[in-house]
C-alpha cells in the first residue's frame, strides 16, 4: 500500500521516480502513508466504540476489542 501511495504522488504531481519522498511530502504539505494509515485506524476505532449499533457492540465484545 505504501508504494502505491508513493507512486500515485509521483504521477499526480509529476515527480521523478528517484526524487526524495520525504522532500515531496514536505513540499506538498501531505501526510506520510504511516500517518494516513494511523489516522484511518484511529478514526475507525473511535467510530466503532461510539456507535449505538448493537451489532457493532456485539462484535467488539465477541472479538474482545478494547480501547
Amino acid at each position: 500500500m505504501k508504494s502505491c501511495y508513493h507512486k500515485c504522488i509521483n504521477k499526480l504531481f509529476g515527480f521523478a521516480r528517484m526524487d526524495s519522498m520525504t522532500q515531496m511530502l514536505i513540499m506538498l504539505r501531505l501526510p506520510s502513508f504511516d500517518t494516513v494509515q494511523h489516522n484511518a485506524k484511529s478514526s475507525f476505532h473511535k467510530q466503532c466504540h461510539h456507535t449505538s449499533n448493537c451489532l457493532i457492540h456485539y462484535l467488539l465484545k465477541l472479538f474482545d476489542v478494547s480501547m
